[in-house]
């Protein structure tokens, strides 16, 4: 069995916190930033989604 990691060894973890910070950084911009670059938002969503799934197939260690 492997051995538990700390939570900020996850790389899961640190993907979606910089999903995090980016959402809330475009919230706080205001919607302007996605109509004018609609090409970027989406691309910026597939590659987390993507990003995830893979990670996701490769982790075999719980956190603490």
């Amino acid at each position: 069995m492997n051995e538990a990691k700390t939570w900020y060894a996850s790389k899961t973890l640190w993907v979606n916190l910089v999903a995090l910070i980016v959402g809330v950084l475009g919230y706080l911009l205001g919607q302007d930033v996605v109509q004018e670059y609609p090409a970027i938002v989406a691309a910026f969503v597939a590659v987390q989604g993507a990003l995830n799934v893979i990670l996701r197939m490769v982790t075999s260690q719980s956190i603490k």
